[in-house]
């Protein structure tokens, strides 16, 4: 068995063995795309790295070669398909007083969802997304409903609850489910900042996310420098 692992990883490169480590860590990665990387440094801290990957010993100086090549690839990719998905980004909107709710699923949680809508109907103010995963299912709406909503969910089982949340939506052209990594790059800059992110929901063509209130002024700030760079 080790030898047939050994086999495999001798026909490796030393730029494979250097992706394959970068992509396991974000941070590096954000910090080559920004280019504020001393590659000497780096190359001396992932040798070890590269080395348990190749069974061979590596020269500095080759890791410090295929990460700037790596950079390279990596700028001219974003300056194609990704630069161009951004310069047609559609609008970025904000929603502010929002809480969300998460409950354990039930066969009763669907009917309480279209009561809820039903009697929201005529309310244009009213915001309310809906998340169904395999155990649970958060719900996230305007605060100003909260009193009408928990009236209505009161027999189900809650899980969590938070409040003083707000919502950046962003519309995406239809191609953009063809460009990989972009929801990456979405979330790499808004971590690079700091900004935590409470929820994510995500249609077709729109991407939201949800944040306190605290953070929104930052998140907004961040995703819309995105877009008016990808114009310059």
């Amino acid at each position: 068995m080790y030898i047939q692992h050994f086999n495999r990883n001798k026909m490796k490169k030393i730029s494979d063995a250097v992706r394959e480590i970068v992509s396991t860590k974000p941070f590096i990665e954000s910090a080559l795309d920004a280019g504020i990387v001393n590659y000497s440094t780096l190359s001396t801290y992932i040798k070890k790295d590269v080395e348990a990957i190749l069974y061979k010993e590596v020269k500095t100086g080759a890791i410090q070669m295929s990460l700037r090549r790596m950079q390279l690839i990596t700028e001219k990719i974003e300056s194609n398909k990704l630069r161009t998905l951004l310069k047609n980004m559609g609008d970025v909107t904000v929603r502010t007083n929002l809480i969300d709710f998460t409950y354990k699923n039930s066969h009763t949680l669907a009917d309480c969802q279209q009561k809820l809508l039903e009697k929201e109907k005529r309310n244009n103010e009213f915001f309310y997304t809906f998340a169904q995963g395999i155990d649970e299912s958060t719900i996230v709406l305007s605060q100003l409903e909260e009193a009408v909503f928990l009236d209505i969910f009161k027999n189900e089982k809650l899980k969590s609850r938070n409040q003083d949340l707000a919502s950046i939506t962003i519309k995406l052209p239809p191609d953009n489910a063809k460009i990989s990594g972009l929801y990456f790059h979405f979330f790499k800059l808004l971590a690079w900042d700091n900004v935590n992110i409470c929820e994510v929901i995500s249609t077709t063509n729109e991407f939201t996310i949800v944040v306190e209130s605290k953070d929104v002024k930052k998140a907004f700030s961040v995703l819309m420098n995105l877009k008016i760079n990808s114009l310059v």
